[in-house]
């Protein structure tokens, strides 16, 4: 947990928490949406799917690298 998420969860506000909360869903999600569309068979896609495996799984490590996650 990174130190602005320790901070956060201190925090007695409930609004800024759900706030935080609520970026933290969306990350997720848009982290597992790259790991589903890298798994996806794609029959007309011009990349190999192995490649667009990695692809998928570097982005979803990325997203939640920069969102502390």
């Amino acid at each position: 947990m990174s130190e602005e998420t320790m901070s956060a969860s201190q925090s007695f506000e409930p609004a800024r928490r759900i706030e935080e909360l609520e970026n933290q869903v969306r990350t997720l999600a848009a982290a597992v949406r790259a790991l589903a569309d890298g798994l996806a068979p794609n029959p007309v896609a011009d990349q190999p799917r192995m490649d667009a495996a990695e692809d998928g799984a570097r982005l979803a490590h990325d997203l939640l690298v920069s969102a502390g996650l």
